[in-house]
């Protein structure tokens, strides 16, 4: 009997410290590690990286006017939709969802008392920027199947095709 109390005080114990978390600590979460924020960066990241690509794929050849105009205008018309489709209203409920899915509520309190320091705020701007770009790029390249060049994908053969 005594056995039997000691497990279900433990499984007791057990169950208590891994609640999951609650919304109001997750979007807190979120806000503290500036998720949306650093959305908005790989979306620049990923619009400069196009507008790179485009001009390094067209790299010593006589463009006209039209075709200039066409590959300015790509990128930012491009990236218009991407931010539409992926938009923060949009992701936000898959990041709490999976926010709650990973992580139990005693973490998510552990990570908003380190994420309360200050010399967060540089650690979480310097080291995301660099590994969204990072990640970026490999994102990219992996997804064409190798086919990627300098930003350029079989994605954007249409544009390409009008040049």
């Amino acid at each position: 009997m005594r056995r039997l109390l000691t497990l279900t005080a433990l499984f007791a114990s057990l169950s208590a410290s891994a609640a999951p978390p609650s919304q109001e600590s997750i979007e807190k979460l979120m806000a503290a590690t500036k998720v949306e924020t650093m959305m908005d960066s790989v979306y620049s990241s990923m619009e400069q990286m196009m507008r790179q690509g485009l001009k390094q794929s067209v790299q010593g050849q006589s463009l006209s006017p039209e075709q200039e105009r066409i590959l300015d205008e790509f990128p930012p018309r491009f990236m218009a939709l991407v931010r539409e489709e992926m938009n923060w209203r949009k992701l936000k409920p898959l990041y709490v969802q999976l926010y709650r899915d990973t992580f139990e509520q005693e973490e998510i309190d552990g990570m908003l008392a380190f994420y309360a320091s200050p010399a967060v705020d540089s650690l979480i701007l310097r080291a995301r920027r660099t590994q969204d770009d990072a990640q970026s790029a490999a994102l990219v390249h992996e997804l064409s199947g190798g086919r990627f060049r300098f930003g350029i994908g079989v994605s954007h053969g249409p544009t390409l095709a009008r040049l």
